[in-house]
């Protein structure tokens, strides 16, 4: 078993590390009554339909972390608050929004702590699979999976299943590059890319490829610090955007393709 006040008091997490994990499990104690505000309030800073939930969530996050001392920039998918610092919270405070709102469990939260500009120096990063109360979060020292009944293992390495039928997350890729993709391996879309990743974790699916221009760093930056801990390859690539707004500026577009099947890796990242 594992709680709260073991893994605050634990030498594993930064202070920083802490404050952010405090944050999650009290907003771990409130998500039902947030995910029960579930009709389209507007639209995001991206032109993408926002829930009411996914706005309550960015603002109580924001709060949150500022009322417990966090004076760096948070960025979320509803709302950037900069502040000029050099360290930034990155958020996608439900990710896959229509599944949670239709019903379908396949949904989670992401975040990620950077301490500077480029996501080499992402430090911490946490994903939390909502329904199965589900999570695996990992810094420079430790990965950690808590599973529901917040039992705790610490992943050290991945095992590659042996399987001839290897499966692909494509998000919302389209086009010629899918249809090379679906020749060679078998495609799946989760809707959820928090779900998709930790499946890969687990080893469910193989690996995740995404060039659509759909994603943005508070989509991946949670992912960053597990996979450079464990070693599972990946690329990241930020999307120009000529005239793009303060919103893209600070949680640019992406490209996205990691596997941990490496020889996978190699083939999908020249696709990318």
């Amino acid at each position: 078993m594992i709680s709260l006040k073991s893994l605050i008091n634990s030498n594993i997490f930064s202070p920083t590390e802490k404050l952010i994990l405090k944050t999650y499990f009290s907003l771990r104690e409130k998500i039902d009554l947030f995910l029960a505000e579930k009709n389209p309030s507007s639209f995001n800073p991206y032109g993408e339909i926002s829930r009411s939930f996914d706005k309550r969530v960015s603002e109580w996050l924001i709060k949150t972390l500022r009322e417990s001392g966090f004076k760096g920039n948070i960025i979320t998918e509803e709302k950037i608050d900069v502040t000029g610092e050099e360290v930034t919270i990155f958020i996608d405070p439900i990710d896959g929004s229509l599944n949670a709102a239709r019903g379908i469990p396949i949904y989670g939260m992401t975040m990620g702590f950077s301490q500077g500009e480029k996501h080499e120096v992402f430090t911490f990063g946490l994903v939390w699979l909502i329904p199965e109360d589900r999570i695996i979060m990992g810094n420079m020292k430790r990965t950690l999976k808590i599973t529901n009944g917040n039992q705790l293992f610490e992943i050290e390495s991945l095992t590659v299943k042996n399987d001839p039928d290897t499966v692909i997350e494509t998000g919302d890729t389209t086009g010629e590059v899918l249809r090379e993709i679906r020749e060679h391996y078998s495609i799946r879309h989760f809707g959820s890319i928090a779900y998709s990743f930790t499946k890969m974790i687990e080893g469910a699916i193989d690996g995740i490829f995404d060039n659509s221009g759909k994603l943005k760093m508070t989509d991946v930056a949670g992912f960053i610090p597990i996979l450079n801990r464990l070693k599972v390859p990946y690329k990241i690539v930020k999307i120009e955007e000529v005239g793009g707004s303060r919103d893209n500026m600070y949680n640019p577009r992406v490209k996205l393709v990691t596997s941990t099947k490496k020889e996978v890796f190699q083939v999908l990242s020249r696709l990318l």
